[in-house]
């Protein structure tokens, strides 16, 4: 089952989320980011603004998306970027990455505009609750998670244990993004406005990210996305 199927997408798109996560990594260098459903890659490129020494990566599973984000950068290089076709974010080391965005991924529009009972149909939340551990496992402990503009809330998911709010952002009534529970169905005047998540270390809950990442990955390598459809 897709998630958002909509390409739309806007440049600088969420400011306050992309400024609070430049703030929290000002002290890992080479940080490396992850835009999750990065459609034809305008997210990618407003966050080289915020992150000008980041490696930055954006995977869609919409070819023509990513052809599109690719064609763009080739027409500005950019050797601590790119984009691949994928739908998961697997073949990226587990604890690899400092900051990952799901933005307006975790969702589909048509939910916004019929107010449906049940979900399912579209989207449910066994899906997304399988992206979200997914997602997790390859951030590193005191990382920071994004999850904006979706269906569902990130506390009714088991990976959420995991991690803390970091953010929270004033609900947008005119956005119009209902929301779902674990049982699919709709939860009737509901809001959530936690937006950032920093994942925790039972040992030691202020490591930063540089610190807790593990040998394997050195500052110098670079991180390495494979075209995946699975």
């Amino acid at each position: 089952m897709l998630l958002q199927t909509s390409p739309f997408t806007l440049p600088d798109r969420y400011p306050e989320i992309f400024g609070f996560v430049r703030h929290k990594l000002a002290d890992v260098p080479d940080s490396r980011l992850l835009s999750y459903g990065c459609s034809t890659g305008e997210e990618v490129f407003a966050l080289r603004d915020y992150f000008p020494k980041s490696y930055i990566s954006g995977i869609d599973i919409n070819a023509h998306s990513i052809a599109k984000a690719q064609t763009r950068l080739g027409r500005r290089p950019d050797s601590r970027m790119q984009f691949a076709q994928a739908a998961s974010p697997r073949s990226v080391p587990p604890e690899s990455l400092d900051a990952i965005f799901c933005m307006a991924v975790m969702r589909q529009g048509a939910l916004g505009s019929n107010l449906p009972d049940r979900c399912e149909h579209l989207i449910d939340f066994a899906t997304v609750q399988a992206l979200a551990a997914a997602l997790s496992r390859h951030l590193n402990v005191g990382g920071s998670l994004a999850i904006w503009h979706a269906n569902f809330r990130f506390c009714d998911m088991a990976a959420s244990a995991d991690f803390q709010t970091a953010l929270r952002l004033p609900w947008c009534e005119e956005a119009n993004h209902p929301l779902y529970g674990a049982d699919n169905r709709r939860i009737s005047q509901a809001t959530y406005t936690d937006a950032v998540f920093r994942k925790k270390n039972a040992q030691a809950t202020t490591a930063s990210p540089r610190r807790t990442r593990s040998l394997a990955n050195s500052r110098t390598s670079r991180l390495q996305v494979s075209a995946s459809t699975s």
